[in-house]
């Protein structure tokens, strides 16, 4: 399957939301809760997406299929004071149907080649307890577990985070 990658725009952000409401309601069934999963709202990230893309904040690499948007990673300076200097992957999702497919791979090696032009240490990111297919792919990637770890509440209820990082 080939793709084409383009950076995003403020405009993009409602298809944005839309494909991580997807690739969530796919992707974390046994991971987050269902009732929170069949809550979830198409829109839910329209609105931070499209300030972090207008602002500058934070950059977005769309994996194009055709006319398709198969995934999207949001990526940028790193948001933790203590890890001044380094560049975080703030979110990466696929769209069903193209799980596995070389998308992510693409974009996530995309992503990390603009972070390493901008001078940053390393790239870390954050991926939810459980979710062991998102793990392995990161690992891949060449990505390691930092052992840090964050709780955090997502509807009703505690999840864990675990800090993936990659130093250039």
């Amino acid at each position: 399957m080939t793709f084409t990658l383009r950076h995003a725009v403020a405009a993009d952000a409602g298809e944005i939301s839309r494909l991580y409401a997807q690739s969530w309601r796919a992707a974390y069934v046994g991971v987050v809760s269902q009732s929170y999963l069949d809550a979830l709202q198409d829109y839910h990230w329209t609105a931070t997406v499209t300030d972090w893309l207008a602002t500058g904040r934070f950059q977005a690499l769309l994996g194009c299929h055709g006319q398709i948007t198969a995934g999207c990673a949001i990526y940028g300076r790193a948001r933790a004071e203590t890890l001044e200097g380094w560049g975080e992957l703030v979110s990466l999702y696929i769209k069903p149907g193209y799980f596995r497919k070389g998308c992510g791979s693409l974009v996530v090696s995309a992503l990390l080649d603009e972070l390493r032009g901008q001078g940053v240490t390393g790239c870390y990111l954050w991926v939810l307890e459980g979710n062991k297919r998102a793990m392995a792919f990161y690992e891949r990637m060449g990505f390691a577990d930092s052992g840090d770890r964050m709780r955090s509440m997502l509807g009703e209820a505690e999840v864990v985070d675990y800090r993936y990082q990659l130093l250039f």
